[in-house]
């Protein structure tokens, strides 16, 4: 048999006799002979010295359940050693593509040293450092910084965060369920629970509404008014010109104005107050009342009589010369400005 040698253009680690090739080989021997060969160089890398990631990188990684002095070789750090992820800054900017990607080989499958996806459960684990942060600075309006994570941070309250599956809706990620087609029942489920989250955010108490009884004082009125109704998250009947687009925000307007409607009942005992409520009482569309109300106050014939006689009140009265029915001066002041 001929053979040449060719043992002097080849890795000197590799044995010499596996440096021979035969002339008449077949092509699936040389095949097995180069996977044999490209496995070998695996198991050489994947013995070299990894990287030391580090020491805060190493506290976060112990916080999601994996601690290096005890088990160095385990595939999440692997899985980072091979990403080159060696520094805490770098966990902060993994997302679902990139956790998806990580691999590691895996010595404990066989003889051959295998390249493996890092599985789904460490993946989550990593995604849940950066969640957490997120989570943490959006409730508490503050940076987590590494003193906190050190000070304050244990793998309990990690554990509880990712028990509590906050890690999986930071990122976006679906579940692997059925989708949920849209059905009439499904809309008016969601329509049901917006409504109640609307109804729950914020405390709203009819009462806080002061009476709108005298036409003189409907500056004040209006002020005092407009006030308590952008507290209750009421903006949107305030302006006349909004309209919902969407089907929860058509459901969340009419909550709304059904509402300000029976605030109206109460509060609306002037002569126009009370018409506008009984010409709505069908469809309680508080936001025309409103708009009415404002138009007839600023608008119309009688808000210029109203207004000629400001005027003649602020050109002619005189403090300590003529009649003041309030106690102060302070109170005298308060009023002019009212009607300018």
């Amino acid at each position: 048999m001929v053979v040449t040698t060719r043992s002097q253009s080849r890795n000197s680690n590799e044995p010499a006799e596996e440096a021979q090739e035969t002339t008449q080989e077949t092509p699936s021997a040389r095949r097995s002979r180069a996977r044999a060969r490209r496995q070998r160089r695996a198991v050489n890398v994947s013995k070299m010295a990894p990287s030391v990631p580090d020491a805060f990188m190493l506290h976060l990684i112990k916080i999601i359940g994996y601690d290096h002095a005890t088990n160095p070789s385990h595939p999440v750090f692997l899985a980072l050693n091979h990403g080159g992820y060696h520094r805490a800054s770098d966990l902060f900017n993994l997302n679902e593509i990139e956790t998806s990607r990580m691999s590691y080989l895996d010595t404990t499958i066989g003889s051959s040293p295998v390249r493996t996806t890092l599985n789904r459960g460490f993946q989550i684990r990593l995604l849940a450092i950066k969640a957490f942060r997120d989570d943490y600075e959006a409730t508490n309006q503050k940076k987590l910084t590494e003193k906190d994570w050190i000070d304050d941070i244990d793998d309990k309250m990690m554990d509880k965060f990712i028990m509590d599956g906050k890690v999986l809706p930071a990122y976006g990620i679906t579940p692997a369920v059925a989708p949920i087609t849209t059905t009439p029942s499904n809309v008016h489920q969601r329509s049901t629970a917006t409504i109640e989250n609307f109804r729950k955010t914020i405390r709203r108490d009819p009462t806080h509404f002061n009476v709108f009884n005298d036409k003189r004082l409907w500056a004040r009125w209006k002020l005092e008014f407009e006030a308590t109704a952008r507290a209750q998250d009421l903006n949107d009947i305030l302006n006349p010109n909004y309209c919902p687009g969407t089907p929860d925000e058509k459901e969340i307007f009419d909550a709304k104005q059904q509402y300000l409607y029976a605030v109206f009942v109460r509060t609306l005992t002037t002569d126009e107050g009370k018409t506008l409520v009984r010409q709505h009482v069908s469809d309680y569309d508080a936001q025309n009342i409103y708009k009415s109300l404002s138009d007839f106050h600023s608008n119309s014939m009688h808000s210029e009589l109203v207004g000629n006689e400001i005027m003649i009140f602020l050109t002619t009265f005189r403090y300590n010369v003529n009649h003041w029915a309030g106690k102060t001066a302070v109170s005298f002041i308060t009023y002019f400005l009212e009607q300018l």
